[in-house]
């Protein structure tokens, strides 16, 4: 279609052994799927997916520092290293369960990040922020040890306002309610967007939007609240050519490319699209 990068969402724990050993059989349908993307001119983010809630308390840490020193062995010597991204972990948080606020989660990644880069030095990671990728936990991560690290990218996330972006959906008890993008929805949005430019401009870190998105069901947001969204997100974020990754892009009621029916063709979404892919 034109992207140039996509983010690859695999809970690895499905992939490995209760001792965190990676199961090479199953992994190899990873390596198609990565090495396919990549030789199409899709740079991969290989995103550790649905371990949200681990607690290092349980010692979830060590099983998930073993996987993640599985991965770095077998993608140390991959032919398009350039275009592999390893991202640790996705919307790391302190309630259902997990422990990971800013403090748990910077000695956390900078331990991964110390085994990774021991086996494969030059490896990009991509690191998260805690409270699920909010932009709002930057002003604590300048503050963190990951900031001394090299070749990093900081993803973010944003789906404000969750009243817009999640209209329709069982759990917002808005069924049947059309939420129009007005001022105050777009405002909250840019406060967001504008935390995380000022951020790289602060200290020069790279980062990422690497989710953002909203309910793409029919006759759920008008085309022109649709439009206006997307291209307020491009249009902040690509001044500073900091890139973002629509969430997701073919399954669930956030797809931009989706069947229009259970027999139809699968077709993309393409007020989203064009703003996305545009100049």
């Amino acid at each position: 279609k034109g992207f140039d990068h996509i983010r690859l969402p695999v809970d690895f724990r499905n992939y490995a052994d209760e001792e965190g050993t990676l199961d090479d059989k199953k992994m190899q349908e990873v390596d198609r799927i990565i090495e396919r993307a990549n030789e199409n001119g899709l740079v991969v983010f290989l995103d550790f997916h649905g371990w949200a809630d681990l607690n290092t308390i349980k010692g979830d840490d060590i099983l998930f520092m073993k996987i993640w020193s599985g991965l770095a062995e077998r993608y140390k010597d991959y032919k398009h290293n350039d275009m592999l991204i390893f991202e640790l972990i996705n919307e790391p948080h302190t309630t259902e369960g997990g422990n990971l606020d800013m403090s748990t989660l910077s000695k956390l990644q900078c331990m991964t990040a110390d085994i990774i880069r021991d086996i494969s030095p030059n490896r990009s990671i991509c690191f998260a922020t805690a409270e699920w990728n909010s932009p709002w936990t930057l002003k604590k991560y300048k503050l963190s040890p990951m900031m001394n690290y090299d070749n990093v990218i900081v993803a973010l996330h944003t789906y404000a306002t969750l009243e817009f972006t999640h209209q329709n959906m069982p759990w917002m008890n808005n069924m049947g309610v059309i939420v129009k993008l007005d001022d105050n929805i777009l405002d909250a949005l840019k406060e967001q967007l504008n935390d995380i430019v000022d951020f790289k401009k602060e200290t020069g870190v790279p980062v990422i939007l690497n989710e953002f998105g909203f309910n793409t069901e029919p006759d759920t947001i008008p085309y022109e609240d649709q439009a206006r969204y997307v291209q307020t997100v491009v249009d902040i974020l690509g001044k500073q050519d900091i890139p973002c990754t629509w969430w997701p892009y073919i399954s669930g009621e956030f797809a931009i490319y989706k069947k229009t029916s259970m027999f139809g063709k699968y077709q993309w979404n393409d007020t989203v699209v064009d703003i996305l892919l545009a100049e």
